[in-house]
């Protein structure tokens, strides 16, 4: 975490001064792009290099398929369920009030690089993403098999890079930053990640009829597979820590695919979407669809949920040890 940080920091600090040369925003948008296609190269790599895990158990891996799903249903559910209370509250508001909330509801969009995506470049974006996916898992039957500690070096730095520009484009940004604050809806979105993932993971022990610990211990890792499958493993729950990778990854790869279309839902549904994963992969992504302006919000929920992820898995192994 204290890596992304710095990385955004000085990103942040090279855009600020840099923020009047106006020939850097296509080198920009183009240098954020290319690090984003190399780090999902990378993740398709690394699902190519866990296969085993897949193939083990097709049950297993089917639970753990489902439980991404549910968790995405879940939060477009969540969604739609908040703005059908909105609605409600609307009806009994006068006109000019119901007026002022349409207005507040969409204006935070506004500032998405002054673009509109269409439908058709949502899905150049998402195909695109596919692909880079897809190449990464191709990799990795043509090179030589690279060494786990080497690939998360090298998605280490990929990552940072990618964090630094987003950086450069916020400090380049500054002016617009400086009208944005984090009010209380969006000190709460990381409380509203983390209650909806865990209502998924109770609906999953229903549906699966698991144990309710166990089964939210899977969706504990909050889209951080790395360290959620790592810390069960050292506890010695192997089965947990499958699910758990399985779980994790399906929720940063639906998160990531999904974004161009949820963002037109609810700008902040990629943030809630993302968990741990909205402080650093999913920022380019946030930043593009859902608007300038969420870029903080993403890195603000993506570092809450990131530091309480440790403490759920810990809390939560310790109830059934």
């Amino acid at each position: 975490m204290l890596e992304i940080l710095i990385a955004i920091a000085i990103g942040f600090i090279s855009g600020f001064f840099l923020r009047n040369v106006d020939k850097l925003t296509k080198l920009l948008g183009l240098s954020i792009q290319s690090a984003v296609i190399l780090l999902l190269v990378s993740m398709g790599y690394k699902l190519a290099l866990n296969r085993t895990l897949f193939i083990k158990n097709k049950i297993l891996f089917f639970q753990a398929i489902f439980s991404s799903i549910l968790l995405f249903v879940s939060f477009i559910a969540y969604i739609y369920f908040k703005k059908f209370l909105k609605n409600i509250h609307k009806k009994e508001k006068k006109a000019k009030t119901l007026s002022s909330l349409d207005i507040d509801l969409h204006s935070e969009k506004s500032d998405n690089l002054g673009k509109s995506l269409s439908f058709k470049g949502e899905i150049i974006s998402v195909s695109i993403n596919i692909l880079a996916i897809l190449a990464g898992f191709g990799v990795f039957f043509i090179v030589p098999e690279i060494s786990r500690t080497l690939l998360d070096r090298i998605s280490s730095y990929i990552l940072y890079i990618l964090v630094y520009f987003v950086g450069v484009d916020l400090g380049r940004n500054i002016i617009k930053l400086k009208s944005q604050k984090l009010d209380l809806k969006s000190f709460l979105l990381p409380v509203e990640s983390i209650l909806v993932t865990f209502f998924a993971g109770f609906l999953f022990s229903l549906i699966f009829r698991k144990n309710i610990v166990e089964s939210e211990i899977i969706y504990a890792g909050l889209g951080w597979y790395s360290l959620s499958s790592v810390m069960l493993s050292v506890k010695g729950f192997e089965l947990l820590a499958i699910l758990s990778f399985i779980h994790n990854v399906c929720r940063e790869i639906i998160a990531i695919l999904s974004s161009p279309f949820v963002a037109r839902i609810d700008p902040h549904l990629p943030i809630l979407l993302g968990g741990a994963t909205s402080m650093d992969v999913m920022l380019p992504f946030v930043q593009k669809f859902s608007g300038q302006s969420f870029t903080l919000k993403s890195f603000y929920s993506g570092a809450v949920c990131s530091f309480v992820v440790s403490f759920f898995i810990n809390g939560l192994t310790s109830i059934i040890l």
